[in-house]
């Protein structure tokens, strides 16, 4: 039998690990939430304690088993339509000029931390209400997350009727389909819908196997739980991807201000434009 490495306060290392592979910002006073978020995987292993299960891991080096303490710790909360003042924002900033030049719209987005989906689902049925479903399968859209389990939610496309509060009626009919017998009470995305979105999984922190151009980056409510280094290169990274006058969507709670990120201009609360000169 292995033996496992005595190590002083295994659960900071743990936590310092998962915040240098995967950028999530764990300070010594959020120890207590992490151990909390741990305690049914230390006991569904066998431990009898968060820093048996801690030391375990530390010493597998196991890039599956720290991508399970990650999906742990992350919290996932998504809704439709979230957020509604972006999409009217996308709207004015990057489609009404679409529609005014009379262009057919071939319209690139990443959604970089997707989740369960909602965000990437809200912005292909957006794109169908303001350009019509025909013209809107101009759009790609690449969704992308750094949970397993998340993706596998979002393609699957099914909901709960509750969770899509955010969808009216008109939307939930033209572009979703509601289960019957044993699935009443759950909706699945439309085929079309679905083919807008393509699906991938990254680390932001890692290399990105894209270069875009994106029309628009949708990184919401993901770098507060970043250190201001990371941040600004993130949001360098991120604006090297887009197209000249492109847009970089943040959490409402989020801002650049204070930051060297390069040229970008607010253009709405945490809503900003890729300025060239």
């Amino acid at each position: 039998m292995q033996t496992l490495v005595q190590r002083a306060n295994p659960l900071k290392q743990l936590a310092d690990i998962i915040g240098k592979r995967f950028g999530l910002r764990l300070p010594d006073e959020k120890l207590s939430f992490v151990a909390s978020r741990l305690g049914s995987m230390a006991r569904a292993a066998g431990h009898s304690n968060v820093d048996a299960l801690a030391a375990e891991i530390i010493d597998s080096g196991n890039e599956e088993r720290l991508l399970a303490v990650f999906d742990a710790l992350s919290t996932n909360v998504t809704s439709f339509f979230r957020d509604a003042p972006h999409f009217d924002c996308l709207e004015r900033e990057l489609y009404a000029p679409i529609k005014a030049r009379g262009a057919k719209p071939s319209v690139k987005i990443w959604s970089a931390a997707c989740s369960t989906g909602a965000e990437p689902y809200s912005l292909a049925i957006h794109a169908c209400d303001v350009f019509g479903a025909n013209l809107a399968q101009g759009f790609q859209i690449l969704a992308s997350d750094l949970s397993e389990p998340a993706l596998d939610a979002a393609k699957r496309a099914v909901y709960s009727e509750e969770s899509l509060a955010g969808l009216s009626s008109e939307q939930l009919s033209k572009y979703s389909m509601r289960g019957t017998g044993k699935c009443a009470g759950f909706v699945k995305m439309s085929d079309a819908i679905r083919q807008m979105i393509t699906f991938r999984r990254q680390n932001l922190l890692d290399a990105w196997p894209w270069n875009g151009p994106f029309d628009a980056v949708f990184c919401r409510n993901v770098m507060i739980y970043f250190e201001k280094p990371v941040r600004e290169a993130l949001v360098r990274r991120f604006r090297s991807t887009l197209v000249p006058g492109g847009l970089l969507v943040l959490g409402s709670s989020e801002s650049l201000s204070g930051l060297d990120v390069g040229a970008m201009r607010m253009v709405s609360p945490s809503v900003y434009r890729r300025v060239d000169a």
